[in-house]
């Protein structure tokens, strides 16, 4: 029976307890040697969720402005990075958990609400009927990809015929709907087919 574990960035496969790993993470050097990775099918980062009325759009409009942060170290990071880079200074508020951000926002105590992972954001913004989830990702930009244990060939090329096979016939499309609805679609390299 499939066990879900949450992790923050792939792990060395095979481990005791993994033996695949779905989620953000970036090609690096470093885990080259552990996992062998799926092409990128998708792209994720921050989402942001506006107030009514607040006029926020972007990270851009968050200057000098409460906003709640949904924390996690991979929310946090990418937070950092998307201020430093649009050069604003929010006033922060960390919240722990879905519940205290809805209520931070429907209190009217913060103007836009930052969340890690727009099908996340979907469903925060869905207990919100009158919260404005702006659309596309706002910051770094996380890829998704699945990784898998290192030199398993026949394992890494069976993910990606699939991945391939899901883009052609349009499953890949529906999936991408169903759970991103909103968001651009991730640019998937067509490969070839013999």
């Amino acid at each position: 029976t499939p066990n879900h574990i949450a992790l923050d960035s792939a792990p060395s496969l095979p481990s005791e307890d993994i033996d695949l790993f779905l989620g953000p993470q970036a090609h690096v050097w470093s885990l080259e040697s552990q996992v062998d990775f799926s092409q990128t099918f998708y792209g994720d980062g921050l989402a942001l969720i506006a107030r009514p009325g607040s006029n926020v759009e972007d990270i851009d409009d968050l200057h000098n402005r409460p906003v709640a942060l949904l924390e996690t170290a991979t929310s946090r990071a990418l937070y950092d990075a998307a201020i430093a880079d649009a050069d604003v200074t929010p006033i922060l508020i960390s919240a722990a958990d879905a519940a205290e951000t809805v209520a931070l926002l429907e209190d009217s105590k913060v103007d836009a609400v930052l969340v890690h992972g727009y099908p996340a954001a979907r469903l925060l913004a869905a207990r919100m009927p009158d919260a404005i989830l702006t659309p596309g990702r706002h910051g770094p930009i996380l890829p998704l990809v699945i990784a898998v244990p290192a030199n398993d060939s026949p394992l890494r090329d069976a993910v990606n015929f699939a991945l391939q096979d899901m883009l052609a016939d349009g499953v890949l499309a529906e999936l991408h709907d169903r759970y991103f609805g909103g968001d651009p679609p991730y640019p998937l390299e067509t490969w070839p087919l013999n």
